[in-house]
């Protein structure tokens, strides 16, 4: 999903895109497309410096329980974040950080048909279902250099 806006908002003219990743292969990989990656040590300073800046807007896609805090912390202030990552479980925020920096939080969970056809361009992987678990695994592996794995019945 991240790779994936990332590359839309690229297309759609937006100057300074910056993912932050923690996966050193799959950072290389972004890389490998044009795009501007950090890790996740040291983020709060690297993604100020490399946009000399703090971001107007900070796109949430990791579906990750601490991302949505992380997102209000580097936005803005007068930003917005938008939420595209999907969480089952409630999610802790600063309110008081997110009024302090009067910042805009937003949410988006709809798709195109081109929207689909532009994801599949980064399949780097087809496995049958049966493997679904194996597969789940190893894009969890830090060293894993895969960006998306299509299951097949």
């Amino acid at each position: 999903i991240g790779v994936m806006t990332a590359l839309a908002l690229r297309a759609r003219g937006a100057e300074s895109v910056i993912v932050i990743e923690k996966n050193e292969r799959r950072r290389r990989r972004i890389e490998e497309l044009g795009l501007d990656s950090v890790g996740l040590d040291g983020v709060h300073e690297a993604v100020p410096a490399r946009l000399a800046a703090a971001p107007n807007v900070v796109f949430e896609c990791a579906g990750n329980p601490a991302a949505p805090a992380l997102a209000i912390e580097l936005v803005a202030p007068s930003g917005r974040v938008v939420l595209l990552g999907v969480l089952e479980e409630p999610v802790e925020i600063s309110q008081l950080l997110l009024m302090l920096k009067e910042a805009e939080i937003r949410s988006s969970f709809a798709y195109r048909p081109a929207d689909f056809d532009e994801a599949i361009e980064l399949i780097t992987a087809r496995e049958p279902l049966e493997r679904a678990q194996e597969m789940f695994e190893e894009l969890e592996r830090p060293e894993t250099g895969h960006m998306k794995v299509l299951l097949q019945p």
